[in-house]
């Protein structure tokens, strides 16, 4: 190949892992050909995208205003940039024409291809152009009643007279639901009578005796990068509640980032005051009836329809936590109507405490596997015939670890969970746990099951197999599932204060099937 000859180019924006240019309607990609030797260069663009001009300044907000219509969809300039006004798929093709044949020296490699004399080498940009959001909202009552409903292109009203209005007690509650209108978001934010939310269906609970208005919600897409406010014409008139002051147990729970804290929820009001009534409250672990002392009342400082209880240790992962309330000297006080707050006994709060991490910050990368193991055998004997780190699905972070039966299996496949292999644990019971996402289930995947090997550390060379833990695939494919099951190490299990693991899939595993593992944790127990 004549040396003069080379083919390479240049983009304002970087190609995402899918291969696909992801841009903003009405924003524009530059484009630029350093290819030598050509006999002849074309950018060429389909309908719905536009030249600019070749001064263009791309500070200019409006760069509609600055497209060239002379150019038509044909250029052939060394440079161009390119305007997408329409939402959709697209492409920029790069077409250029060579004496003699040529490949482009990039990561996937383009050929030239013969035509007639010449060699041609074609380079398609693909591009998918994303819409503009403009958020869609449904707001109902809790029994399905539709209060406001907000379709996309909706104009709000500046007069508040034109808004819709709605009188509720102090306590109930108002269900938003984001329709995701717009192209393609993928989060958003309530903002609702002083507080944020950012569920899709947001329930919020109105305890204060007030009116409400100015609610707002913002639709928000990463990639590209956009985010959209809009105002939610709704007037919320708040009327004080004259019923018990109850507590909503379904809406209290365990702290999960705090566990020894409960927040108890009002169930139809919010609280006044709350003072020297620590041992009024009660709180047990419902398996040994344990209890857990209470050492501190306290309003929510962020939200009086919270009331946080703080315990002297916390609570555990899996526990049913059962709280009593028997009022004595100083009662609990509701904001309005002289209302105090109801006795109760042994009710159950929810409990989403996950627990924490047993295993040292510096593995827990590898747990997730954001980093390689470079030892030996850590998947598959780093083969990497069906195991590999992947970002096609992940739980948390950017990547886990692949598992593709593409073949029948010659043997068992495994990997261990950590680096250092081994670290340092105290007798205990404990929750091994991870996720796992199945894809594609061969035949009889589900139920079938997979193995955890605890392996105590005799030295820093030689390590034994001890319990077998053992899980199975799940039922569920296409969403992650969390695998998990409770483990009680002795001294004997634990050699030199170590311990390590090895996560087997069995020969058996049925060919066909593509799962993922992400997230390996063992998390301490009462």
């Amino acid at each position: 190949m004549d040396t003069l000859c080379d083919v390479s180019w240049y983009t304002s924006e970087t190609i995402k892992q899918s291969g696909v240019y992801k841009v903003n309607v009405d924003s524009f990609i530059s484009f630029m050909d350093l290819s030598q030797g050509c006999l002849k260069h074309e950018w060429i663009i389909e309908e719905g995208s536009k030249f600019l001009k070749n001064d263009f300044n791309y500070k200019d907000g409006n760069l509609s205003s600055q497209v060239d219509e002379n150019k038509g969809l044909v250029s052939t300039r060394q440079q161009e940039s390119v305007f997408f006004a329409k939402p959709g798929m697209t492409k920029v093709v790069l077409r250029n024409v060579f004496s003699e044949w040529v490949r482009s020296n990039t990561s996937e490699p383009v050929e030239a291809v013969k035509e007639g004399d010449d060699w041609v080498l074609t380079k398609e940009f693909p591009i998918d152009v994303y819409g503009k959001l403009d958020p869609a909202v449904t707001v109902k009552k809790l029994d399905g009643t539709v209060v406001l409903d907000i379709e996309p292109g909706y104009e709000v009203s500046d007069d508040k007279e034109q808004w819709t209005k709605i009188e509720l007690m102090a306590g109930d509650q108002l269900v938003f639901i984001d329709k995701e209108g717009g192209d393609r978001p993928d989060s958003r934010t309530w903002a609702v009578a002083n507080r944020t939310y950012s569920d899709k269906e947001a329930v919020v609970r109105f305890t204060n005796a007030n009116t409400f208005s100015g609610f707002t919600i913002s639709s928000s897409r990463k990639e590209p990068k956009a985010n959209v406010r809009k105002i939610i014409p709704l007037v919320v008139t708040v009327k004080p509640c004259t019923d018990p002051f109850e507590i909503d147990y379904a809406s209290s729970y365990v702290d999960v980032t705090s566990p020894d804290i409960i927040v108890l929820q009002a169930k139809n009001g919010a609280f006044l005051k709350a003072t020297g009534v620590t041992d009024d409250f009660t709180v047990k672990v419902a398996s040994d009836n344990t209890e857990l002392d209470v050492i501190e009342v306290v309003i929510d400082e962020s939200d009086n329809s919270r009331l946080n209880l703080k315990l002297a240790t916390p609570v555990y992962p899996d526990e049913k936590i059962l709280v009593s309330y028997n009022a004595g000297a100083n009662e609990i006080v509701a904001t309005n109507a002289n209302r105090v707050l109801q006795n109760f006994s042994d009710q159950e709060i929810r409990n989403d405490y996950l627990g924490e991490s047993v295993i040292p910050d510096a593995a827990l990368k590898l747990c997730g596997f954001e980093l390689p193991y470079a030892g030996n055998y850590w998947a598959d004997n780093n083969s990497l015939k069906h195991c590999s780190l992947s970002g096609d699905r992940y739980y948390e972070g950017a990547q886990s670890l692949k598992v593709d039966i593409n073949s029948v299996l010659s043997s068992q496949i495994f990997f261990m969970q950590s680096e250092p292999k081994y670290f340092a644990l105290e007798p205990g019971t404990y929750k091994l746990m991870h996720y796992i996402y199945v894809e594609k289930a061969g035949s009889g995947l589900a139920g079938k099951p997979y193995s955890a090997y605890s392996m105590g550390a005799n030295n820093e060379q030689h390590d034994e197999d001890g319990q077998i833990v053992q899980f199975k695939f799940p039922e569920k494919t296409g969403e992650w599932v969390l695998n998990s099951l409770v483990v009680t190490y002795t001294a004997d299990d634990i050699k030199n204060g170590k311990m390590g693991y090895k996560f087997v899939f069995p020969q058996t595993t049925p060919q066909g099937s593509l799962f993922y593992i992400d997230n390996i944790n063992l998390i301490k127990l009462r």
